[in-house]
């Protein structure tokens, strides 16, 4: 079981930061993939999922989301926690009260990283704790971060558009760009590769 606490980065820096609150909660109920999902207190929500790569899915999506379509006056970014637990055990719901799952100090622990800044790495939004060896979901998630650290906001939009399904032709027509020059920024500046892997976590590629 995944369970995810993540904040609003600089969420007070924002013109109306009431706004900005009330739009990433719209955001988080709108996660299709999980079990549960809900704004706590201040700048934080809460998550529960089934496995890592539908939490990655559904994470990822959210981020484009606040970034190309915010509910303020500049893109709203995120810091998350993911925490794992194995086995079947069943979960505390996302925002219920006095909660004490260990999922829940692994996903704090987790965030509590990704609010510390480390020299000779990508900045990191989102990070793992948990049980067992989380070392390989966790390169995943420095690599996704690496990839996408120098998109702009023409590539996250277009990043969104993959992750819907959306051909290179109809990103084009959307953005009033050639289909050449969008095939073009797709494969240099990494689009294809960070939408792809998110997506082979959860299928074969095809």
């Amino acid at each position: 079981m995944l369970y995810v606490i993540g904040d609003v980065v600089d969420s007070r820096g924002h013109d109306d930061p009431a706004g900005v609150l009330a739009g990433v909660g719209v955001a988080v109920r709108d996660l299709r993939r999980a079990r549960s999902a809900a704004a706590t207190v201040g700048d934080e929500f809460q998550a529960v999922y089934d496995d890592f790569p539908g939490a990655v899915r559904d994470l990822a999506e959210l981020r484009l989301r606040l970034a190309v379509a915010p509910p303020s006056d500049r893109p709203v970014h995120l810091r998350l926690g993911l925490g794992l637990v194995r086995g079947a055990a069943a979960p505390g719901d996302a925002g219920a009260p006095g909660q004490s799952d260990p999922g829940w100090w692994h996903a704090r622990s987790a965030l509590e990283v990704v609010a510390t800044p480390r020299r000779a790495w990508p900045p990191l939004a989102w990070w793992l704790d948990g049980e067992g060896d989380v070392a390989s979901d966790r390169a995943v998630l420095v690599a996704l971060d690496s990839l996408a650290q120098r998109f702009d906001r023409l590539d996250m939009s277009l990043a969104r558009g993959l992750l819907d399904g959306a051909t290179a032709r109809q990103l084009a027509s959307d953005h009033g760009i050639t289909p050449q020059s969008v095939a073009q920024r797709l494969h240099d500046h990494g689009i294809y590769g960070w939408v792809r892997a998110i997506e082979t976590l959860g299928q074969e590629p095809v």
